[in-house]
């Protein structure tokens, strides 16, 4: 197989061969005798990496690092292989997406300093050279949960990774796997683009989904209409946004704020006169706290 295909394709090479190549210029594939070799990507044509994706079976280097289980793993999340090893499947599962802020982190490195402070060992796969996701396994459901702002905390301070992590919520089934993925994915990318909170959640990132799928023009309006005049008033914007993630508890945002609570009140007080828009209420601060979220969006931009 190997021969017939270098007449073809010159520059193919096989897997053992590339310690010093640059693997994510080629396409790799294995062969049914488990030889593994790849073909520069520029030397493909979109139709015949579509017939040889077809013939072959495309093959991914990083699998010669995994572990067993996170092969196993790998093969439930990327092939939807969920009806394999379904012996091995956990209680519950959900997945932590993380991104180191420089690249050129050891995998093996992370791999240590990770494991270090988990009470066992969890599956790790590593997507590009910065970026990949945990696998929280859980067989008791009683299990203490983890705190990953100390996990951050700690990677920061003793081995200066600097890091964001996205955690999904907690899945039981194991059909869910490749769904669960795919949303964990698109939410950890809108983390990534609105969120700057080392730590986040699924909680967290909900309102930024809706944020996202909103066109430019619409995003204006919803702010105009809602904030109306109070639009160029940072500071009593400010002071709502932080009344309202106080869950409105004026002497919590007042200290918060170290302001007297007398002057937070009357802030908000100016807000709701201001606006006609009563954020003491469910319905005004729904509203009010998603314009505010639009506002700090474009600020970040």
């Amino acid at each position: 197989m190997f021969d017939q295909l270098k007449s073809l394709y010159p520059n193919i090479i096989i897997f053992e061969s590339t310690v010093n190549v640059n693997q994510s210029q080629y396409k790799w594939f294995r062969s049914s005798n488990g030889e593994v070799f790849g073909i520069p990507f520029s030397d493909l044509a979109q139709k015949e990496l579509k017939l040889l994706n077809t013939l072959l079976e495309p093959y991914d280097p990083k699998q010669s690092t995994l572990t067993e289980r996170e092969r196993i793993w790998y093969d439930w999340v990327y092939h939807h292989n969920t009806d394999q090893h379904q012996d091995k499947a956990p209680s519950q599962f959900r997945f932590v997406f993380f991104s180191l802020a420089e690249k050129g982190v050891e995998p093996n490195t992370f791999h240590e300093a990770i494991q270090g402070l988990f009470p066992h060992t969890m599956p790790i796969l590593w997507e590009n050279d910065h970026q990949g996701f945990i696998i929280e396994e859980r067989s008791n459901l009683h299990e203490e949960s983890i705190s990953y702002e100390h996990v951050i905390d700690v990677l920061m301070s003793d081995f200066y990774m600097k890091l964001y992590m996205y955690i999904t919520p907690y899945y039981h089934a194991l059909p869910d796997v490749p769904e669960a993925y795919k949303w964990g994915k698109q939410c950890f990318e809108t983390k990534l683009t609105y969120f700057p909170k080392p730590v986040t959640t699924y909680q967290d990132i909900i309102p930024y989904i809706y944020i996202h799928s909103l066109d430019s023009n619409t995003k204006q309006h919803i702010v105009s209409t809602i904030l109306g005049d109070t639009i160029h008033d940072h500071e009593l914007l400010k002071t709502v946004r932080v009344f309202l993630e106080c869950n409105s508890n004026a002497t919590l945002a007042a200290k918060e704020l170290f302001m007297h609570r007398n002057s937070l009140q009357y802030r908000v007080d100016k807000y709701i006169e201001k606006t006609n828009i009563n954020i003491k209420q469910f319905q005004g601060a729904l509203l009010t706290y998603l314009a505010l979220m639009h506002v700090n969006v474009e600020e970040d931009k």
